[in-house]
């Protein structure tokens, strides 16, 4: 199977305190991994390395892309231009990586936003604000989707909307790695990745994880590789 991303032995300090302490990963083409653990983890550290966005101290990191034009980011924290319409929002990124502007129109129907389309992002639903950044990450197609807790926001029928969106997304070739304090939401993917004291402690295909009775859910899954994490940070 062809690799997508390949992390060896990554690690990161911010000043004295060790976040990063040897994580080891690989994602495949074509694959949706969930990553979890607990708050703090180093979760959102580990997405912002791969995305160029940090730098770390030790380790390797391969992706067979470029990441500035192949890699779509979703932040937690919502990014786009607050006073500026969805629709506007669109039309600045097909302007900014040079894509014909029918794919503003293609992406406001495939995220559900085409109602919204003249709202000002400042104005909408904490779950439409989730759609429209999700959008904005999936505008140009990229072969490698990141994603840090995207449906926070989102009601349950919002991450119904959400999962239909990359299930669309996959369909075209990409793959995906996903955080998520949801546990049901493992259930959609492919795989399942648990960081905990800075290092990857568990990474299994979902169907094998739950497939041999071991775990009752993803909850008890959790528990059982972070229950000696602490939570004084």
């Amino acid at each position: 199977m062809e690799k997508i991303l390949e992390i060896k032995n990554l690690k990161k300090n911010y000043g004295k305190k060790e976040v990063l302490k040897g994580v080891d990963l690989t994602l495949f083409k074509g694959e949706k991994m969930a990553l979890v653990g607990v708050n703090g983890s180093g979760k959102s550290t580990l997405l912002e390395i791969v995305c160029g966005l940090k730098k770390y101290n030790s380790g390797e990191i391969f992706i067979p892309t470029n990441p500035r034009h192949e890699i779509g980011y979703m932040p937690q924290t919502f990014s786009m231009f607050s006073d500026l319409t969805v629709k506007e929002n669109l039309k600045y990124l097909a302007v900014l990586y040079n894509l014909d502007q029918s794919v503003v129109e293609n992406t406001l129907n495939l995220c559900f936003l085409k109602e919204k389309e003249n709202f000002l992002a400042k104005k909408l639903s904490g779950g439409y604000k989730q759609l429209l950044s999700l959008a904005g990450a999936i505008i140009f197609n990229p072969k490698l989707l990141i994603l840090d807790e995207p449906t926070s926001a989102m009601d349950p029928l919002f991450r119904q909307s959400f999962q239909k969106i990359i299930s669309k997304f996959m369909k075209n070739g990409g793959s995906a790695l996903i955080t998520t304090h949801y546990m049901e939401e493992i259930n959609f993917c492919d795989s399942v990745s648990i960081l905990s004291g800075g290092k990857i402690v568990y990474s299994k295909n979902v169907k094998d994880t739950f497939g041999d009775k071991k775990f009752k859910n993803a909850f008890d899954l959790i528990f059982e590789y972070t229950k000696e994490e602490s939570y004084e940070k």
